[in-house]
């Protein structure tokens, strides 16, 4: 048996029969990881996150803490006399909810929630 995708024992002459939202798919390999299969169906990898309330589309699977921050600020500036702080909530099993330090990077999922300020020690 030829591979194809994925090893030779899980590819079969007969093929496997997915519907996803009601479209058909056939595929011979018996195993497919979640990834595969929203790309079998051309599905986006896009997340729908809230960053202060705002309706935010992110395309990665995780962010840092940086990336937040200009998300939330337009311009993260990582200077002595600013600083940022941040909690999250609703996220994956790898990290439900906590605060997000600086240098720190997490999962992200559709619906989490995010809130960050920014604060001028002037």
């Amino acid at each position: 048996m030829e591979k194809i995708n994925g090893a030779p024992e899980t590819q079969s002459e007969k093929p496997y029969i997915i519907f996803i939202d009601k479209v058909k798919y056939e595929t011979g390999n018996s195993h497919l990881t979640g990834t595969e299969l929203k790309e079998m169906a051309g599905l986006s990898k896009e997340f729908k996150i809230f960053v202060n309330t705002r309706e935010k589309i992110w395309l990665q699977p995780s962010i840092s803490f940086g990336q937040l921050m200009e998300l939330a600020f337009g311009v993260y500036e990582d200077m002595p006399h600013i600083a940022y702080t941040s909690t999250y909530d609703k996220g994956p099993k790898e990290n439900r909810n906590g605060v997000f330090v600086k240098g720190q990077r997490v999962y992200v999922t559709n619906n989490m929630i995010f809130n960050a300020t920014r604060t001028d020690k002037s």
